[in-house]
């Protein structure tokens, strides 16, 4: 993971730098901030694939929370009153979609228990009953 974010970080700034050097100020001015963030992303081929899959939603996530902050700054849009909240009620949202349609896809046993019983299923697991009827048959 380390490994990751170092060159992550070296490369987008490296190429940025780079490319300040290589091109004239009138080629692509605003895109090589793009280029060089997609090149910094190329690190994520090297990773081990069990890994590869957690740094790339934290990395994402810190995109999306990178281009929010910037388009705040420059008047792009403007902050929401209790904006943080609603990101929590839409992730709840999102992670009740995917329970209700695969209770498996959630796999921890413990946050499965915790949504059904936000539910009102009870704080039972839901895929280790499935699996405990189906021995019993």
């Amino acid at each position: 993971m380390t490994a990751f974010f170092t060159g992550a970080i070296g490369t987008s700034w490296g190429s940025i730098c780079l490319f300040q050097y290589l091109f004239p100020r009138t080629f692509i001015p605003t895109q090589r901030w793009i280029l060089g963030g997609f090149l910094g992303g190329l690190w994520a081929l090297v990773l081990e694939p069990g890994s590869a899959r957690s740094n790339g939603l934290y990395s994402m996530r810190m995109s999306v929370d990178s281009l929010w902050k910037v388009g705040r700054k420059r008047g792009w849009w403007k902050g929401i009153k209790g904006g943080d909240l609603w990101i929590l009620v839409a992730g709840m949202a999102v992670l009740g979609g995917v329970y209700e349609r695969d209770p498996g896809a959630v796999r921890d046993g413990w946050v499965r228990r915790g949504l059904g019983g936000l539910r009102g299923e009870g704080l039972s697991d839901k895929v280790a009953r499935k699996g405990a009827d189906e021995k019993n048959e």
